[in-house]
């Protein structure tokens, strides 16, 4: 029923925006897609927020979509890698995430790609060397990221976090500008980064540690999982 609705207003679309319900596993979007490649309108420009988790659906591939059409933009929400990731956005498969973004490079090498890190307690402590290792990889250019700061639940927040661990996000940080400066990183790049310490410090909600531990261990009871194995950096705080 709501393609029936859709189907008739897609003739005169100039941009789409896909995102919420993972759009590259729903069978509606690849339709969409279909139409349009069947009415040769490879000009409507595409842009996708996505977990790039699975690039694939059945026997479609969104690679041999994207480089048929002339504007495409995806963005990547992706924190932090590794166990960290996996922990903190459960389901992800780091592996398969690094892959992916490899056969993108090869099968559609000029299609824009960023990553969009939400910064949380979860991620405050592996940004910087997430970023520098997909640019050290040549997975990423050092300014196609768009820094989001977490502020609710605010027991995940980085204004959660007591003043030794702020101190050393502060030391962290600046080595990130400094980085980012070295190599040539946009000033807006180097401003949202900075925005993170700044915003890290513009409350105190270290009355919120005790439920931080608390829905903490409710989550690891769940998943019979350990967050301390996985940031150990936040141990302290038990």
């Amino acid at each position: 029923f709501f393609m029936d609705e859709l189907m008739p207003h897609l003739d005169s679309v100039e941009e789409v925006y896909f995102a919420g319900g993972e759009a590259l596993i729903t069978p509606q979007h690849y339709q969409v897609l279909d139409y349009w490649l069947e009415k040769g309108r490879t000009d409507v420009r595409l842009r996708y927020t996505t977990n790039f988790s699975a690039l694939k659906l059945k026997d479609k591939s969104i690679l041999d979509y994207w480089k048929k059409f002339s504007d495409v933009r995806v963005a990547a929400s992706l924190d932090t890698y590794g166990a960290r990731a996996e922990y903190s956005r459960k389901g992800t498969d780091w592996e398969r995430i690094v892959k992916n973004r490899r056969q993108m490079i090869e099968s559609c090498p000029d299609v824009y790609f960023e990553i969009t890190p939400t910064v949380s307690v979860y991620s405050v402590f592996s940004l910087f060397d997430f970023h520098k290792t997909w640019v050290d990889q040549g997975l990423l250019n050092i300014d196609n990221i768009r820094v989001n700061i977490l502020t609710h639940p605010r027991y995940f927040s980085i204004t959660m976090l007591p003043e030794q661990h702020k101190k050393q996000v502060q030391e962290l940080y600046r080595l990130y500008i400094e980085w980012l400066q070295q190599n040539n990183a946009q000033p807006q790049t180097v401003h949202a980064v900075q925005g993170v310490v700044d915003y890290m410090l513009s409350a105190d909600h270290t009355d919120l540690i005790p439920e931080f531990k608390k829905e903490t261990d409710k989550i690891d009871n769940i998943r019979d999982e350990n967050l301390l194995e996985v940031f150990p950096e936040l141990k302290q705080l038990w």
